[in-house]
């Protein structure tokens, strides 16, 4: 159930300004603050205020780049790894976000074309959404095609 209703926030259309945390979403996000840190009340305050500025954060994140359909898949699979921890959703997306444009823009002169085409075929193929891999992978392939 907390996936779906972080699912359709994440994916609702346009972006909600200042939106307020939910009070069921919240008193998830209490209820783990508290398995998390047990007695340590004001480690699990903590916890629960970072949580609460990323949900509010990610009301107006933007794809930047990333076409939709792309964004829509990347929401989806932070959604779906990290559930009610906003911070981590925020962060995957960060990361994801800058690895597309990286690997969108990623290019070698001392690399063919037709080789670098083919890496990138390969990387998107075995690494499908994760484009911080993809990255990886291009970078790994292009540093041993030049060795060779």
């Amino acid at each position: 159930m907390k996936k779906l209703i972080l699912s359709l926030i994440l994916l609702a259309v346009g972006p909600l300004v200042h939106a307020e945390m939910p009070a069921d979403i919240k008193a998830q996000v209490k209820a783990q603050a508290l398995e998390d840190w047990g007695d340590d009340y004001s480690m699990a305050k903590a916890q629960i205020k970072i949580q609460v500025e990323a949900y509010e954060e990610l009301q107006t994140f933007s794809s930047g780049t990333v076409p939709e359909d792309i964004w829509n898949e990347m929401k989806q699979t932070a959604s779906d790894d990290w559930g009610i921890d906003f911070n981590m959703v925020k962060a995957y997306l960060n990361l994801q976000r800058g690895a597309y444009q990286d690997v969108v823009e990623f290019a070698d002169a001392d690399v063919p074309e037709e080789v670098s085409t083919r890496i990138k075929t390969n990387a998107e193929s075995d690494w499908g959404n994760d484009y911080r891999m993809q990255l990886a992978y291009i970078k790994m392939q292009v540093n041993a095609f030049k060795s060779l």
